[in-house]
């Protein structure tokens, strides 16, 4: 676990403030993830029996304190309730104030300690990583090859649009992991808008579903750190490039 000493410093669920009667005192960043142990053993080398294991994701908590003197009040306590559920419960951007133009895909979790006793005054919101990385706000567009400045490989958002009537599209790529290709055949009129979304491994022409126009033999990519080249092998049309830079 990793201890981060922060004072009075905000933080942000879904682009809302956390209640401004509160403030951060302190921030444990999970790194590993907790290992545990199930019940049944496995079969090892020469018979020795291995205890099975499984990992639990990563997880941020963060401490709060009641800035005023006394107690929260019923209220009060509502008021963060209301903050913690503004997304269901369900995933949600957690912005931590002393890291600046970046966010976790979080989601709540455990016991908040915030009870019917009337004598609390600091509590603790435990947020399991959804994804274990940092993610930048802005996302970045480009519309050729270019450097990755994350240290962690992500997923980009392909936008293709067509020129002129063509009956295929060839879109190479390379980076320091892998090489390959994207190759699409229909019937592509001017104006058609592609989107090929690599991470949910998903093709869209004008907004509609459209796998089968995707050739047998391509591959999704991926950004990886350092350079990434894309190059046009044949169609004619401009493309752009979506990702976001991630830290691990």
């Amino acid at each position: 676990m990793e201890g981060i000493k922060v004072f009075n410093k905000k933080i942000k669920l879904n682009g809302i403030d956390m209640p401004n009667f509160l403030m951060v005192t302190g921030c444990t960043h999970d790194i590993t993830g907790s290992i545990e142990h199930d019940i049944s053993d496995i079969p090892g080398y020469k018979g020795v029996n291995i205890r099975s294991t499984k990992k639990n994701p990563r997880s941020i908590i963060l401490d709060f304190k009641y800035k005023d003197s006394g107690f929260l009040s019923f209220e009060k306590k509502e008021e963060i309730s209301n903050w913690i559920h503004s997304n269901n419960l369900k995933e949600c951007k957690l912005e931590l104030g002393w890291i600046p133009g970046s966010h976790y895909l979080v989601v709540p979790v455990g016991d908040t300690g915030l009870t019917d006793n009337i004598e609390i005054k600091s509590f603790s919101l435990e947020f399991i990583l959804v994804n274990p990385c940092r993610i930048d706000n802005i996302e970045q567009v480009k519309t050729s090859s270019f450097i990755y400045e994350g240290t962690d490989s992500t997923y980009p958002i392909l936008e293709i649009d067509v020129a002129s009537e063509c009956n295929n599209i060839r879109l190479e790529f390379q980076n320091i992991v892998e090489s390959g290709f994207i190759e699409l055949n229909a019937s592509f009129n001017k104006g058609n808008k592609i989107v090929i979304d690599c991470k949910k491994k998903s093709i869209k022409v004008n907004g509609k579903d459209n796998m089968p126009i995707l050739s047998i033999d391509s591959d999704f990519p991926t950004v990886e750190k350092g350079l990434n080249t894309y190059r046009l092998t044949n169609g004619n049309y401009t493309l752009k490039i979506r990702y976001s830079n991630l830290y691990r």
